[in-house]
């Protein structure tokens, strides 16, 4: 997912990881992590991307619009 929000500098709000082919299963194969919601945001300076922010697994439902806004 990182990598997706990386490429477009687009943020990407994930209501089920499990079923979502931009997560890359690799990490949990090898860490056992489950990932069932996540958050990816761009870190951009103006026109140049730095970098992606994200978190995983909110504890109560799912990240909304407004997680991306803060």
């Amino acid at each position: 997912m990182c990598g997706w929000v990386l490429a477009t500098g687009k943020p990407a709000l994930v209501h089920d990881a499990a079923n979502d082919p931009r997560v890359y299963r690799q990490v949990e194969a090898r860490s056992g992590f489950v990932s069932r919601n996540m958050v990816c945001v761009p870190l951009q300076i103006r026109d140049k991307r730095l970098g992606v922010l994200y978190a995983l697994n909110k504890i109560d439902d799912s990240f909304t619009d407004e997680d991306v806004e803060y």
